[in-house]
């Protein structure tokens, strides 16, 4: 009785909403190919680590942005790399290419949307 008793005692905490400072993550696929990002425009939420996956890649691409913690990266052909941020206030961030890669270079931008 006392197991059936504490097991659904248990089931029930775990149906309870978490009141924590926790926040679940989230993850974006992102492929850079010459003069694009595809998507080119993503949003994330504020406070909660996401992960920009890049993969796919053609070309050397490199990407950064200061307000969103994202040192100097290079993205390059046959590499994955992911890219944790965990932005800390909403708003709009527009970020460039790095590294000339094709004749539309100048129009390559990842424009990343931060929501509270």
């Amino acid at each position: 009785m006392r197991t059936s008793l504490a097991a659904a005692v248990a089931a029930v905490l775990l149906l309870l909403p978490f009141s924590g400072t926790a926040h679940a993550s989230s993850a974006v696929a992102i492929v850079a190919v010459p003069s694009k990002f595809n998507p080119d425009k993503i949003t994330i939420k504020a406070g909660v680590t996401t992960k920009l996956e890049f993969s796919h890649t053609e070309g050397v691409h490199a990407i950064q942005s200061a307000a969103l913690g994202i040192p100097l990266t290079t993205l390059a052909p046959g590499k994955d790399v992911a890219i944790e941020v965990t932005p800390s206030k909403p708003g709009t961030y527009v970020l460039h290419c790095e590294v000339i890669c094709g004749t539309d270079h100048e129009s390559m931008t990842l424009t990343v949307t931060v929501e509270s």
